[in-house]
């Protein structure tokens, strides 16, 4: 028989096997939030773009709306601004 020493058997203690199970599930719980908050400020993100591009969606249509088509509106705006 040969023996494998590239892979031996390890023995531990009960007490040591929960320790490294108790240690796995901090891990996996701060992996498990650290996700949740990166994906609450990717949505949070998201929302904030949508709100910008709303915003500036909205300015431009002020200000197309406002801007005088002709030159007789044009110069009639600014008459009216003058009084």
């Amino acid at each position: 028989m040969s023996e494998n020493k590239s892979n031996p058997q390890v023995t531990i203690s009960h007490a040591e096997y929960q320790e490294i199970l108790e240690a796995e599930k901090e891990v996996n719980a701060s992996r498990k939030a650290a996700a949740e908050e990166a994906e609450n400020e990717a949505i949070k993100a998201e929302a904030d773009a949508k709100a910008a591009a709303a915003a500036a969606a909205k300015a431009t249509e002020t200000v197309e709306d406002e801007a005088p088509q002709t030159i007789d509106e044009a110069a009639q705006q600014a008459k009216e601004e003058e009084k």
